[in-house]
């Protein structure tokens, strides 16, 4: 059996760093290159159902342009026994727009804060997983 050494990874931290730093969105609106520091935020966790295995990585990096603009990257990385592994990659810029990292392209979207997110080379999530805003006034 051969394995592609060239697309694996042994951390998703530089999975999505590389994707990062190699999206031209993301280097646009940050005015040129692009760094990516170490994580402000991490978390994982592993769990066993049904003799299945699944590892949850969260992470919070910071991603700093050429010309001193700055940005904040969200990651969450998936991997089980049953599943491909699954890298979703979201920057999001101080304007509030939400930079959609991944190899298919993704867009820019605007919106009030919500989280809106994009799979990195793996399957979109369904409708009924993404989360919206939603305000509760009073008639």
């Amino acid at each position: 059996m051969c394995v592609d050494q060239t697309t694996s990874y042994e951390h998703p931290q530089e999975q999505a760093a590389d994707a990062i730093e190699a999206d031209p969105r993301v280097r646009e609106a940050l005015g040129g290159a692009c760094a990516v520091g170490a994580p402000q935020m991490s978390s994982s966790m592993t769990s066993i159902l049904n003799g299945k295995q699944q590892v949850r990585v969260s992470l919070s990096l910071p991603v700093q342009g050429a010309n001193g603009r700055a940005a904040l990257a969200d990651v969450q990385f998936v991997e089980g026994d049953d599943k491909v592994s699954d890298l979703t990659v979201n920057v999001r810029l101080a304007d509030g727009s939400v930079v959609k990292v991944g190899r298919a392209g993704g867009s820019r979207s605007y919106g009030s804060g919500g989280r809106s997110s994009s799979s990195y080379g793996s399957s979109e999530k369904s409708e009924a997983q993404q989360t919206i805003d939603v305000d509760w006034r009073e008639v």
